[in-house]
């Protein structure tokens, strides 16, 4: 039985686990990929140096929420794709299929985007929350304990304004990202 909670720092692989009855089981885990933007271009750099110095330069902003993808975003969701809060230093431009996961088209494709205030941010690029092709909020088991004004989310959230490719987005991220039972 586990009693210490656990925090979300990235993508990580079981190296060692020791099973005891008589103390805390013991666990060795090696990080993968610590969600950063700095380990994503580390990681696509290759990627990167295939294109021209200009598509690199706007690569990179879209990645860290800046420049042609971060616009894109704003004009057509105009403020957080679920609550419509409209203060741009407010909102975050995530990207629904990971940036890291992308091709060069795919990470600067604002249909690959969402604008979202920074609670729903993060529980989306972690895969506790996705939503389903009516763009209805679809939490995680991993955090059906959690009251929705714990966590700061509304309990009937949907997305505004998706369209179908949108949809197609949205899909990978409910199959690779999401923990796949829901509450």
């Amino acid at each position: 039985m586990h009693h210490t909670p656990f925090r979300y720092f990235g993508q990580v692989l079981l190296n060692k686990f020791i099973e005891r009855n008589d103390r805390p089981s013991s666990f060795t885990f090696e990080m993968l990929h610590n969600m950063s933007v700095v380990d994503d271009l580390r990681e696509c750099d290759g990627d990167l140096q295939q294109v021209t110095e200009t598509e690199r330069g706007q690569l990179i902003k879209a990645r860290i929420g800046q420049g042609r993808f971060r616009e894109a975003l704003l004009q057509h969701w105009r403020g957080c794709a679920i609550t419509g809060v409209d203060r741009t230093d407010l909102v975050r431009a995530s990207h629904i299929k990971p940036w890291r996961l992308s091709n060069n088209e795919e990470r600067l494709n604002p249909f690959n985007g969402l604008l979202l205030l920074p609670q729903y941010d993060h529980l989306f690029d972690a895969g506790y929350i996705t939503f389903d092709n009516d763009g209805v909020l679809k939490r995680s088991v991993a955090i059906a304990n959690l009251e929705e004004t714990t966590l700061g989310i509304e309990a009937n959230a949907r997305l505004r304004n998706i369209t179908d490719e949108h949809r197609l987005f949205l899909t990978f991220h409910r199959e690779h990202l999401f923990a796949r039972k829901t509450v």
